[in-house]
């Protein structure tokens, strides 16, 4: 598998937590409610509850799935939302110890907002907007990171990362055979055993399609320099 296929450690680390440090700006885009919101928020009983409910909402929206059984939520997420709330932001460990609540709220919170898991249907349309965004590169951070986003937008609960990334694999695997083969099908005979040959070296770094677009460097006589 070629290095742009991957996702380092870091760049995971990135894409599955970022949402702890997001800038407060980026904390008011995705978390911060509206009136309708504090409406169903407050419809709650008990401040725990409330807390839990608004927590659940804001993590559904971004980074895109809730809360995981005895999860603590981000740091940085529950004075955001207990501030917005008048709450005490301590009530969260109240909420923490009921599973049984959280998922509760999370089928009123799918209901009301019209959240869905991520299934076939889902797989298929991401597929096709990651055929087109792979056009454009070879980077599988930037691909998940279109995927995530594209999600998002449709309000799909994103599955795991594993998921994604083998997705981002699949289709850069497809488009690097179908320029190749478009490449291939254009050339006369000779030109396709010359290819062939060039092939089988393959590139050293990185993808097919990354190193079909790199530009050759300029070539220099012997004795010159530029």
């Amino acid at each position: 598998m070629s290095a742009s296929h991957q996702l380092t450690e870091a760049q995971k680390a990135k894409l599955l937590r970022g949402h702890h440090w997001l800038p407060h700006r980026a904390m008011v885009r995705y978390w911060l409610f509206g009136e309708d919101d504090i409406r169903r928020i407050n419809a709650r009983r008990g401040e725990h509850n409330r807390l839990g409910f608004a927590i659940q909402l804001c993590l559904l929206r971004y980074p895109g799935w809730p809360l995981a059984p005895d999860e603590i939520p981000p740091a940085n997420l529950v004075p955001f939302v207990a501030r917005q709330l008048g709450a005490a932001a301590a009530e969260v460990n109240a909420y923490a110890a009921r599973d049984e609540t959280r998922r509760e709220h999370l089928q009123v919170l799918y209901k009301d907002y019209q959240f869905r898991q991520y299934g076939p249907t889902e797989s298929a349309h991401l597929r096709a907007h990651l055929q087109t965004e792979a056009l454009s590169t070879e980077s599988a951070f930037s691909l998940v990171e279109s995927a995530m986003a594209w999600l998002r937008e449709r309000r799909v609960v994103l599955p795991a990362l594993t998921t994604l990334e083998s997705i981002v694999r699949s289709v850069r695997s497809q488009i690097e055979r179908e320029v190749y083969w478009r490449l291939f099908h254009r050339l006369e005979q000779e030109p396709k055993t010359e290819l062939a040959k060039l092939l089988e070296l393959g590139p050293s770094h990185g993808s097919l399609l990354g190193w079909l677009r790199r530009v050759p460097g300029r070539a220099q006589l012997p004795g010159f320099s530029s």
